[in-house]
């Protein structure tokens, strides 16, 4: 199965189960774009039924499906998120304002590193073509001992959120917000930070070609994330 063959099914899969409980409300995902589903709503539900799909097609164990319900047309109005690890079977999840939950009970915490040396950093850099944005990048590339990325945002996302690894680097402006949407509201409320290279607070429009770069971790490691790459 192809890339955008198993993207489809996934998400026809989602619009099925809408109908079949009678929902409405707009979906925001990458396939269908903006659909509206059972009639007039102002709810939105922002999902990537499949983030990590060449992962799944190489048969990696590392892909998710991420689902998040605003009542607004904003990121900052997520009211509930969800990240689903499709390959250990667990769940990542948040409310605003009740803290985010790994498996349901076990309440999530980010990690309190902030030396950039000695934080693990998910970065993001496929096919950097920027010349300019690569220079920018290299005296992070050269100080940070502990660079990785294993290709699902939402779950590496999800992994800052618990503390497993501390801060997750998006700065080509590739992400759209279906990728991030869910595990933004758990980052925030496991008391992280999602903020732009300009060091201001992440926020965007639910629209599904919305494209975003941002640091997320805790804010002193953001902060000096930000300083190596100004």
């Amino acid at each position: 199965m192809t890339s955008p063959t198993i993207d489809l099914v996934a998400e026809r899969a989602v619009i099925e189960t809408l109908n079949s409980y009678d929902v409405s409300c707009n979906l925001v995902s990458e396939e269908s774009g903006f659909k509206n589903i059972g009639g007039e709503s102002k709810f939105y539900l922002i999902a990537d039924p499949l983030d990590g799909t060449i992962n799944a097609l190489h048969n990696i164990p590392f892909f998710a499906v991420s689902l998040a319900v605003a009542d607004g047309p904003k990121l900052s109005d997520i009211k509930v998120g969800l990240v689903m690890d499709l390959c250990r079977g667990v769940v990542f999840s948040a409310e605003k304002g009740s803290g985010a939950f790994y498996e349901w009970k076990n309440r999530l915490t980010i990690s309190s590193v902030t030396d950039v040396k000695d934080a693990v950093i998910f970065l993001q850099l496929n096919a950097l073509k920027d010349k300019k944005l690569l220079n920018r990048s290299y005296p992070l590339i050269t100080w940070a001992k502990r660079l990785r990325h294993l290709g699902s945002s939402s779950l590496e996302i999800c992994y800052v959120a618990e503390g497993s690894v501390d801060a997750f680097i998006e700065i080509q402006k590739k992400l759209r917000v279906p990728d991030v949407a869910a595990s933004y509201l758990i980052l925030k409320e496991a008391g992280g930070l999602a903020i732009t290279q300009e060091g201001v607070e992440l926020d965007a429009d639910l629209k599904p070609a919305e494209r975003l770069s941002f640091i997320a971790g805790n804010p002193e490691l953001c902060k000096n994330i930000i300083k190596l790459l100004s």
